[in-house]
């Protein structure tokens, strides 16, 4: 959840940094006490949009941020546009690690563990995505495309896809409204639902009936 100037509850309190800033409390699964509470803050806005639970106490979240953002001592920089991001932990307080996707108007909008503790995103942007191997654009480039990214435990890409707009037109959506999008069955394929107009450049292609239509679509690990 986001906060201004200053978060508390009974045991714990955060300052507020600048912007839209971000929490996040460990509740007691017996009666709902506070236990820990961290911050994920930094210059402009951050917000996490989805948080999935790992193996162990290993837990991911994803969201969008513009300026920076920081999480105990990890600091991911942003810029003029939104970006997004995922930030995996083995301590509640400390990111393991964690990603950016540039700043070309980017969200992350779900993360999902599978079974050998991979971590699956998926998300939309506008201008371009990166993954760490530099901006990849799209035909449209002001169009809104869908992303599904696959990552190891120790943070390193085994996969990505683009469901891009083709050439003539159409856009994809990630819905962003605080239920999942993305989950992943026990024999490790990944499913998706979204929305999207016109025409959608995912497996054989899709047409759109009406405005706007739902897909689903399964990946293969």
């Amino acid at each position: 959840e986001r906060f201004q100037e200053v978060f508390g509850t009974a045991d714990f309190t955060i300052d507020h940094v600048d912007g839209g800033d971000t929490f996040l409390l460990l509740l007691d699964p017996d009666d709902g006490e506070a236990l820990a509470a961290d911050s994920i803050v930094g210059l402009g806005f951050q917000e996490v949009i989805d948080v999935d639970l790992g193996p162990g106490d290993r837990f991911a979240h994803v969201g969008r941020f513009d300026e920076s953002l920081d999480a105990g001592a990890f600091t991911l920089a942003g810029g003029a546009e939104y970006g997004g991001y995922l930030l995996v932990y083995d301590d509640f307080q400390q990111p393991a690690w964690g990603k950016s996707f540039g700043s070309g108007d980017s969200y992350a909008t779900s993360v999902a563990f599978d079974a050998d503790g991979n971590i699956w995103v998926t998300g939309m942007f506008r201008e371009s995505i990166d993954f760490g191997f530099g901006p990849e654009t799209v035909p449209i480039p002001m169009g809104t495309n869908v992303f599904v990214a696959k990552w190891d435990a120790d943070g390193d890409l085994l996969f990505r896809h683009i469901a891009a707009q083709p050439d003539d037109g159409g856009s994809a959506y990630a819905f962003y409204d605080g239920w999942r999008r993305l989950d992943v069955d026990g024999d490790g394929h990944a499913w998706l639902i979204s929305y999207f107009s016109e025409a959608l450049a995912l497996g054989p292609g899709l047409r759109s009936a009406g405005q706007q239509d739902v897909f689903v679509a399964r990946i293969a690990p």
